[in-house]
């Protein structure tokens, strides 16, 4: 099994001389290169849409990365909090995305317990987890929703985005290339490459149902360049 925090301490370390090196070191790409802007500001937008982003909101980003996306929701929300294991990729986020409005924690997005005496406010009311959940387990991200109760507000909206669709693999692998790749990295080797695991949207019902949650699945913007293979889920706290 891929020790993903090792992966992520080490994947495309890279010069960052600006917009386009961040997004290529957090993979935000196709086919090797950053994705364009139009591209970057749907993904932006369809976070604000999921997450009903206004300017009073308190929000964490979990798995934030070098804080490309973290930066943008600052520019709406009232604060933002961005976690995450990767110790080059928080550098990088003080260095070339910081804002006044936000705080970057070095910490495993697993383990709230401990990280969340560091929060500069423990009533965040939007939670966002973006094209991360590949790296997590079932019972990780059920360890994730449970932690969370004690540092959000009973309105929290939860966006776990870009979720890799097990329904829809093979849009991805799509290639006679991509599809040796899978079966003699993946499956016979047990490698993996960066794509990560793949979920039913399902799975993801149930964990939520497990924690109290409500779950809605979003299919992407036909415009969005991982629609074909990607979706969203929204929670909101029943209880």
């Amino acid at each position: 099994m891929t020790n993903w925090k090792d992966f992520f301490n080490t994947y495309r370390l890279v010069n960052i001389k600006g917009d386009g090196d961040l997004l290529y070191q957090v993979g935000i790409t196709v086919g090797g290169k950053p994705i364009s802007a139009p591209q970057f500001n749907a993904i932006v937008d369809s976070i604000k849409n999921g997450l009903q982003l206004v300017t009073d909101d308190v929000v964490l980003d979990l798995c934030c990365g070098n804080g490309v996306i973290t930066h943008e929701l600052a520019k709406v929300a009232r604060s933002v909090t961005g976690i995450d294991s990767s110790e080059p990729y928080i550098a990088n986020a003080k260095a070339f995305k910081n804002a006044a409005n936000i705080r970057y924690i070095l910490g495993d997005v697993v383990n709230v317990n401990a990280w969340k005496g560091e929060l500069p406010d423990k009533r965040n009311n939007k939670v966002l987890l973006y094209a991360s959940l590949a790296y997590l387990t079932p019972e990780d991200l059920g360890r994730i929703l449970s932690g969370l109760k004690e540092i959000t507000t009973s309105r929290t909206v939860i966006m776990i985005g870009s979720v890799l669709d097990a329904n829809r693999k093979w849009n991805f692998f799509n290639t006679c290339s991509r599809r040796m790749i899978y079966v003699f990295k993946y499956r016979l080797l047990g490698r993996d490459t960066g794509v990560g695991r793949w979920w039913t949207p399902q799975e993801i019902e149930a964990i939520a149902r497990e924690n109290d949650y409500a779950c809605s699945l979003v299919r992407q913007s036909p415009i969005m360049h991982t629609a074909h293979y990607r979706f969203d889920a929204v929670l909101s706290r029943i209880s």
